[in-house]
Formats: C-alpha cells, sequence, structure tokens
C-alpha cells in the first residue's frame, strides 16, 4: 500500500479463500438430519453434525468419519489427563 506521501507501507498478505456453492438451508437441515438418524446407538449431536457437514463441504459420508475421528481424538486426550 501506498500512503499520501508516496511511500509503501504494510506487508502484502496473501490469503486462500475457498469458496462454497450457495446452498439451500432446508438442504443443509436435511443433510444434518440424516447424519443424526444415521447413527441407531450413541447419536450425533445437531452441533456435531453441523459442523463436520460444514467442515466437510456438505458431504454426509466425510462427515461421519470427521465426527468418528473428532470423538476419537477428544476420548484419547481425555484418557490422557
Amino acid at each position: 500500500m501506498i500512503n499520501n506521501k508516496g511511500m509503501s507501507f504494510g506487508e502484502t498478505v496473501h490469503v486462500n479463500v475457498k469458496v462454497l456453492p450457495k446452498i439451500d438451508d432446508t438442504i443443509i437441515f436435511t443433510k444434518v438430519k440424516k447424519i443424526i438418524d444415521s447413527k441407531e446407538v450413541d447419536k450425533f449431536s445437531f452441533e456435531e453434525a453441523m459442523f463436520a457437514l460444514n467442515e466437510s463441504n456438505f458431504d454426509e459420508d466425510r462427515a461421519i468419519e470427521l465426527i468418528k475421528k473428532m470423538r476419537k481424538f477428544k476420548a484419547e486426550k481425555f484418557n490422557q489427563d
């Protein structure tokens, strides 16, 4: 950037941005409900399913795997304490 005296200042910052396609809220909630209902025992919470769905670019199978990995990580961390 250049200030009003013509001198440069600041630093150049490169940012990678991932643009996701616009998805209707009803589709998102339908996918979250399907993830929650996929487990008969030990159900996933809405927050877990929503977070994992966002992190996995709205792929249900990847979201379920991500939740399993997060739960395993939390369990291992809890056992270490």
